[in-house]
């Protein structure tokens, strides 16, 4: 697939979509799958090794998105897209904690899960935050260096 020149509103909707939603659904599912086969349902290691896979859907996400925008699009402003992205994904984020909760609550209701959810979900945050900054910034210098060079 050739680089195309995308619209900020194409990137960060693509970036947020995969970072925020699509990624973190399918590991979603691959930990609870899992944690059903390996018979860890209900127990404190099982609870963290599914929110493990939560937290690879989120970060693994963020990078396989900034890679795919990579190599699919090109941009004068990538780092204008920095911002609009955090907004979108902590959107999801807060909206993946909210459904999370009551899912704890209707559940076992165990206030250790509902801390752990609120701990897991601000270290996700702060590191999309970072890993999307970073890599925004990153594409910023690389396509100046093809205006310069």
């Amino acid at each position: 697939m050739a680089a195309k020149h995308r619209a900020k509103w194409w990137i960060v909707t693509t970036h947020v979509l995969t970072t925020g939603f699509a990624m973190p659904f399918i590991a979603t599912i691959v930990g609870a799958i899992l944690c059903g086969l390996l018979g860890l349902g209900g127990s404190i290691p099982g609870y963290l090794f599914y929110l493990g896979f939560r937290a690879v859907g989120y970060i693994g996400g963020t990078y396989y998105s900034l890679a795919y925008l990579k190599k699919s699009a090109i941009s004068s402003d990538w780092v204008g897209c920095t911002v609009p992205s955090i907004i979108g994904f902590v959107t999801f984020a807060l909206l993946g904690l909210a459904a999370s909760i009551i899912q704890v609550l209707y559940g076992s209701g165990l206030i250790y899960e509902v801390l752990g959810l609120v701990v897991f979900y601000v270290v996700v945050i702060a590191a999309f935050v970072k890993v999307t900054s970073d890599g925004f910034r990153a594409l910023q210098n690389q396509a100046q260096s093809l205006v310069v060079g």
